[in-house]
């Protein structure tokens, strides 16, 4: 319980960075596939434990370099897939 209110706490006041611009997030190249499927190898286990199965589809039209912070975006997609 400690953990998740200290993970919140510091997602908040990450938010309140950004919000006055004091929050400096890089812009570099990022390979979208790259990165969703490091996510997902990082939920498998716990997913397969449930007796549940991960996949991944990534739509052939979608752009898979990007240029943003990878930290963030890996924060993103896990808390979005979980």
């Amino acid at each position: 319980m400690i953990c998740a209110i200290s993970c919140r706490h510091c997602a908040l006041r990450k938010a309140n960075k950004l919000d006055v611009g004091k929050l400096e997030l890089e812009r570099i190249g990022v390979n979208v596939r790259e990165l969703v499927d490091a996510v997902a190898q990082l939920m498998r286990r716990s997913t397969e434990a449930q007796g549940l199965r991960l996949s991944v589809d990534i739509d052939a039209d979608m752009r898979l370099a990007v240029r943003g912070d990878p930290v963030r975006l890996t924060w993103t997609a896990r808390t979005r897939s979980g």
